[in-house]
């Protein structure tokens, strides 16, 4: 079983700031899939800090030529999520995760999600 705090720098370092919305973070599911075998534990983790799980899904509303070919690539009900989307508090840093970080030379994404000032 791999730590809470681990975990949190995992995420950490997978993350990107997402472009929708403020403050929140975005993880694609391939990059927690080729953390290995604790993927399982990410995921679970994620979803417990309130992550949400969004995929590729494509509804057409439309009655074009193409709206039928657009409603082929729909994602079908069960699939896995491809990302999820992490609020804005499931990533601040505690001084714990931090040192857990630097003990496993894991830098963050970004200077803000451990407190250091900008270069």
């Amino acid at each position: 079983m791999i730590e809470e705090e681990t975990i949190r720098a995992i995420v950490a370092r997978l993350a990107r700031p997402s472009g929708s919305r403020t403050g929140t973070h975005v993880v694609e599911r391939a990059a927690i899939l080729a953390e290995g075998s604790d993927c399982a534990e990410i995921e679970a983790w994620i979803l417990r800090e309130g992550g949400e799980p969004c995929s590729d899904a494509t509804v057409s509303q439309g009655r074009g030529l193409y709206a039928e070919r657009a409603n082929a690539r729909a994602v079908p009900a069960g699939a896995a999520p491809s990302r999820y989307m992490l609020p804005a508090s499931a990533l601040n840093v505690q001084p714990r995760a931090k040192a857990a970080m630097e003990a496993a030379g894991i830098e963050p994404a970004c200077p803000e999600q451990t407190g250091a000032a900008r270069r």
